[in-house]
């Protein structure tokens, strides 16, 4: 669902289904909403979770469920992915949060209310 609105934020109007955007990656679609709008999306609310919940799907896609979280001894520390139900559920909470915060941005800025 992120991933979906960061592609359309970042597309042309009516070119979102056009090949060399529907390839685009999330930094990229990140990077050009950012410079179109002037905005850090860092600073928008919602915007902590939205990354919790990218490293928790990468940890599941790519590293069986585990997150490297500290090499201070020359070597990573494993943390498994927490998987508890509220959490999740606050996660998707504030994510849907950022998306209409982003939303209602762009449509600001694009009409000028």
């Amino acid at each position: 669902m992120i991933e979906h609105w960061l592609l359309i934020a970042s597309s042309p109007y009516g070119e979102f289904f056009d090949n060399k955007n529907l390839k685009r990656t999330r930094t990229n679609s990140i990077s050009i909403i950012e410079k179109k709008y002037s905005l850090e999306l860092k600073n928008m609310q919602g915007y902590d979770e939205v990354e919790i919940i990218k490293n928790s799907v990468n940890g599941l896609k790519h590293r069986g469920g585990f997150n490297f979280t500290d090499y201070s001894l020359g070597i990573p520390e494993f943390r498994s992915i927490n998987d508890d139900i509220e959490h999740i559920k606050k996660l998707k909470n504030q994510s849907t949060v950022f998306i209409i915060e982003l939303i209602n941005t762009i449509i600001n800025i694009e009409h000028k209310y």
